[in-house]
Formats: structure tokens, sequence, C-alpha cells
């Protein structure tokens, strides 16, 4: 005689064997996040650039203020200063995704998944950096504009609309990086 409880198990078996599910990509995911990972170093080597960039021109702008101009040196060492700070944090989110080198089909979701944290973290800091510059770019368009108002208003319409992409760039894929983990999320489960 056939035990009843071996007839559920069997048809429960069945029954979870054949619900809808997604697999994994791995081949495509390792190869996204080896993608996003070059495309991050990039970023990375061109913030460092910009900010040796910043210093130097800081460096040079203090030997000869009256050349420069006062808010403009002020205006470069805030700069300097923010974007050292910038590429500080930058390396910090990037690093943990970094350290695992590994290409391991079995370490791929985890990798994708930290690639995806930091990329958040990176969108976060390019809002908040917009939120930073807000006040030292109009600060410095007023004070460049010296009392001449049609310069100062285009001054100001172009300096924030700059402001106003950078910070829908970093929204836009804030939204899309929370997405890619959602979805990966529910592959998971």
């Amino acid at each position: 005689m056939q035990d009843p409880l071996d007839d559920k198990w069997l048809q429960l078996t069945q029954d979870w064997q054949s619900q809808p599910y997604e697999k994994i990509d791995i081949p495509a995911l390792v190869k996204q996040t080896k993608k996003r990972i070059l495309w991050a170093k990039v970023i990375l080597v061109l913030d460092v650039i910009a900010t040796i960039g910043l210093w130097l021109s800081f460096i040079a702008s203090c030997f000869d203020i009256e050349g420069w101009g006062k808010a403009t040196v002020a205006y470069l060492g805030y700069g300097a200063i923010f974007s050292t700070i910038y590429v500080y944090y930058e390396i910090k989110f990037r690093r943990a995704t970094w350290q695992i080198t590994t290409t391991d089909p079995e370490h791929a979701v985890e990798v994708a998944l930290k690639g995806i944290d930091a990329a958040l973290n990176y969108c976060k800091m390019i809002k908040w950096s917009a939120y930073a510059l807000f006040p030292a770019v109009n600060l410095f368009v007023i004070a460049m504009s010296e009392d001449d108002s049609d310069k100062l208003i285009h001054g100001l319409i172009f300096a924030n609309s700059l402001i106003v992409f950078t910070w829908g760039l970093g929204q836009h894929f804030f939204k899309k990086r929370q997405q890619e983990k959602v979805q990966l999320m529910s592959k998971l489960s």
C-alpha cells in the first residue's frame, strides 16, 4: 500500500517545479558588471584629473590674486577642496566592488549587487554635490557679474541650468539602478 503522504509530496514537488521563474543570465551579468566597473574607473580617473587641475589652478591663482580676481581664487579653492572630498568618497564607494576581482559565477550576483549599491551611493553623491555647488556657483556668478544685470541673469540661468542638469542626471541613474536592483533581487527569490 502506498503512503498518502508520498503522493502529496510528489504532487507538491511537481507543482513547485512547474512554477514559472526567471533565471539569471550569469555570463551577461558578468559582462555588464565588468563594463560598469570599467566606466566607473574611467569616471574616477577623469575626476582625479579634474581635481588635480583645480588644485593647480588654485595654486597658480594664489600667486597672482589681482590677475585672477578674489572671487575666482575663492571659487577655485572651494572647488579644489570640494572635489578632493568628492573623489575620496567616490573611491570609498567603489572600492567594495573593485576588491572582489573574481568572475566566478557563484559570486557574479554578489559582485553585481555590490556594484549597484556603489552606483546608488555615487548617484546620491552627485545629487548632494549639486546642492553643495548651488550656493557657491551662484555667489561666484554674482561676484563676477560686476553689476552688469545682463551678465548676471545669463550667468545665473546658465549656472543653475547646469546644476539642475547634474542633479537630474544623478536622479535618472539613481532610479535606473534602483530598478535594476529590484529586478535582480526578484530573480533571486
